[in-house]
C-alpha cells in the first residue's frame, strides 16, 4: 500500500499520496538513494490475490488482464527514453513493479 513512509521497492515514500487530477491512480514523490522520484500508484487493473472474492475463471481473467496491462506500461517505457525526441518534456517510466 502506498502510504507515507513505506518502502516499496527500495523507494520510501516521502509525501503523503493524494489521487488529485490523477483520475484512476494516486501519486506521491519517494526517494531512492538521495534522488527524488514521481511515483504513481494505478488503481486499475485490481491484481487478484489468493483470497480476493470471485470464482478461480473470473480471478484468472482479472489477472490476465493485469498481465496484459503491466506488458503495455513495459512497452510505452521501451519506447519513451529521456533522451529521445521530446524526452526533456515528458515524464519518463524509470520503474514499473507490483506491490
Amino acid at each position: 500500500m502506498m502510504k507515507l513512509g513505506a518502502n516499496l521497492n527500495g523507494f520510501t515514500i516521502v509525501t503523503e499520496p493524494t489521487n488529485n487530477d490523477a483520475g484512476m491512480s494516486q501519486w506521491c514523490h519517494a526517494e531512492r538513494e538521495g534522488q527524488r522520484y514521481f511515483m504513481k500508484m494505478y488503481l486499475s487493473p485490481k491484481y487478484p490475490t489468493a483470497s480476493a472474492p470471485g470464482t478461480a475463471a473470473g480471478k484468472e481473467r482479472r489477472r490476465v488482464e493485469c498481465e496484459r496491462f503491466e506488458q503495455r506500461q513495459l512497452a510505452i517505457v521501451k519506447r519513451l527514453r529521456p533522451d529521445g525526441p521530446g524526452g526533456g518534456h515528458l515524464v519518463t517510466t524509470l520503474a514499473f513493479f507490483r506491490v
